[in-house]
């Protein structure tokens, strides 16, 4: 966080939101702090990760984190507005939030590798592509409309891809400060993207593409009150 002039104090309490199996929980733990985690679908629940609650719910009392990250969730939460306000909540005042996720219009959809279909959902754009034969590790050996009509429910109810200016306006009201960080993000990740930004002296112009066809970091403080 300090390319973002913050820093998480080494011990704190900090909540991967979306944990999954618990990895990155239990890295870091490793790496020293009170790490717990959330989700809505668990392998265990334990005292560390807990179920999201019904109705919407983080499973933590106010004001408890001092961080709360996320790494490919945001695709998935379809009320951002709930969500936030779950977040907003957890966090202590000064807190910060960190959350990775994939652009909007990613040339292939990341979860089924329809092309374009992080906004193009309609039955016959995927029955064309299963037709071809894209499928993902999941749906081998199924025909062309069977896989197309699980990625045509798959894609409307476990996914959302909104606009930079939707997610922005989600979130504006409930955070002191809320901005996309995609050309930080860059500068500390390395690879090709990153030379290239460095190469031409990091340009707004190619971190908003970047966060278009590849993926976005948002990136939110809590404030005092």
């Amino acid at each position: 966080m300090g390319e973002l002039g913050y820093r998480v104090a080494a011990g704190a309490r900090v909540l991967d939101f979306g944990c999954g199996d618990g990895v990155l929980v239990q890295a870091y733990r490793e790496a020293g702090f009170q790490a717990y985690g959330c989700d809505i679908v668990l392998p265990e629940e334990t005292p560390v990760l807990r179920l999201i609650e019904t109705p919407y719910r983080l499973p933590f009392a106010d004001a408890s984190f001092a961080a709360v990250f996320s790494d490919q969730v945001f695709e998935h939460v379809q009320d951002y507005g709930a969500a936030l306000r779950e977040i907003r909540r957890v966090l202590a005042p000064g807190g910060i939030s960190f959350h990775v996720f994939p652009g909007r219009w990613r040339p292939l959809e990341p979860h089924t590798s329809i092309p374009l279909g992080t906004v193009i959902r309609a039955k016959r754009w995927l029955q064309l592509w299963t037709a071809l034969g894209v499928r993902n590790e999941h749906q081998r050996g199924k025909g062309a409309a069977e896989v197309a009509a699980i990625y045509h429910r798959y894609l409307r109810e476990a996914t959302a891809y909104h606009s930079r200016r939707r997610i922005l306006l989600e979130a504006a009201p409930l955070f002191a400060e809320v901005r996309f960080v995609e050309r930080e993000m860059m500068r500390v990740a390395g690879g090709r993207a990153s030379r290239l930004s460095r190469a031409l002296g990091e340009p707004r112009w190619l971190a908003r593409l970047y966060s278009d066809l590849r993926s976005r970091a948002l990136f939110l403080v809590r404030g005092s009150a």
